[in-house]
């Protein structure tokens, strides 16, 4: 026989998941209630029939309420929200594994190691000698010159250069931090401040080879869990 959700069950529900699964109340907002980014979401009313979800900045809380259908029952409460979370989870893209380590292969260190040393070398590099190691680049850098009323000697055909050079990777990998490893993070669910900090580094100073080798990292950890559960 089937009874309602009663006054201590819901106590110890919302006390749990206020408490343990901050996330989780996130993505219900996110996906059922369509609240994206939500402010410190905590559930203050838990009944059969629905959950109310408070959220937002101090004197700016906002409510939304959740109908249960069918309607909460006693007991049902963690298998239900289970499901929910994983329903929400794979409805927002979010990955089953967790990235809160910083780690890299050998290999993309080196890489890291020889494209920071290069970047650094082109930044300590005298003008006047980039520009003779460089005229591929010089004879581009001698159209734009005249713009900046600069004379096109060795010295500022170089520095040119190098801050075109410079410009360009700045930008590129502020591009790729802001368009690959930040969703990663969030597919990732990566909230290690420490390990959002190493690799946004890293990326800044490698590119590619640091976000793609976190992807590829994620994933094969992805294809051992689904072989894994085929097993099960």
């Amino acid at each position: 026989m089937s009874t309602d959700v009663t006054p201590q069950e819901a106590s110890r529900i919302s006390s749990h998941m206020n408490n343990e699964h901050g996330e989780s109340l996130g993505w219900y907002l996110e996906l059922y209630g369509k609240v994206k980014n939500a402010v410190d979401p905590k559930i203050t009313a838990f009944t059969t029939p629905s959950m109310t979800i408070e959220h937002g900045k101090a004197g700016q809380r906002k409510s939304w309420v959740y109908k249960f259908d069918p309607p909460m029952q006693a007991g049902q409460a963690r298998k239900r929200l289970e499901e929910m979370h994983q329903d929400a989870r794979k409805a927002l893209g979010i990955s089953n594994v967790r990235v809160n380590e910083f780690k890299l292969a050998t290999s993309t260190w080196v890489i890291l190691a020889v494209t920071t040393a290069v970047e650094v070398g082109v930044l300590a590099c005298p003008p006047a000698v980039f520009a003779h190691w460089t005229p591929w680049g010089v004879k581009q850098v001698a159209k734009v010159l005249p713009y900046f009323d600069a004379a096109p000697t060795q010295t500022n055909l170089g520095n040119g250069l190098k801050a075109a050079l410079t410009l360009f990777w700045v930008v590129a990998h502020l591009f790729e931090i802001q368009a690959t490893l930040l969703p990663l993070f969030r597919k990732y669910s990566t909230t290690s401040s420490s390990t959002r900090t190493a690799y946004m580094i890293a990326t800044f100073f490698g590119g590619f080879p640091v976000w793609s080798a976190m992807k590829a990292g994620a994933e094969a950890e992805e294809r051992a869990i689904a072989e894994k559960d085929k097993t099960h």
